[in-house]
């Protein structure tokens, strides 16, 4: 069970963030918080009024889009090549070698 982070801590590790010279992803990863959960905070945040500067790190840009049912998949330059394989062999059963 993951515990509790009340606004005042969503805020302060926002503003830690995106002062932190890495991509929300990047810095997510290091702190061990989910990019997805970070993501939720800021929107939910941004409803209410609060305004945070964007990410001092732009992540590189978006080589490819698929969208397979619902979802949308964006490969980036620079992504990890065992990660992506990995990805396209789990949606969409691909036993091919690489």
């Amino acid at each position: 069970m993951s515990k509790r982070i009340f606004k005042d801590e969503q805020i302060r590790l926002i503003m830690e963030c995106r002062q932190s010279g890495l991509t929300d992803y990047q810095w997510c990863k290091q702190n061990g918080i989910h990019p997805g959960n970070f993501y939720n905070w800021v929107s939910k945040l941004q409803k209410q009024g609060y305004t945070f500067t964007e990410s001092a790190a732009k992540p590189t840009a978006v080589t490819a889009e698929l969208l397979i049912g619902g979802i949308t998949l964006r490969l980036f330059n620079g992504a990890d090549e065992k990660l992506v394989q990995n990805t396209l062999r789990f949606i969409g059963g691909m036993n091919h070698v690489w």
